[in-house]
């Protein structure tokens, strides 16, 4: 599927463009850019999913914790 490197620091965090969204939305979400709607769905449930994994953690850092909260906000 595809790898998200944590983030050092929320407030240094950079946003996505429009085009930027555009050119990556299924990277983001692990699917193909031809993904059929139930795909785009499915790897979209799949990143909430891998956030909230995150933000529920026992063992996870505060950085941790708030950059998949911003995640899975996005």
């Amino acid at each position: 599927m595809f790898k998200v490197e944590p983030r050092s620091s929320v407030e240094g965090r950079d946003k996505l463009s429009l085009v930027e969204l555009g050119r990556t939305w299924h990277v983001i979400l692990g699917v193909s850019a031809e993904a059929t709607s139930e795909e785009i769905e499915s790897g979209y449930h799949a990143r909430l999913g891998e956030c909230d994994q995150i933000r529920f953690s026992a063992t996870g850092s505060a950085v941790e914790k708030q950059d998949a909260e911003l995640g899975a906000r996005e």
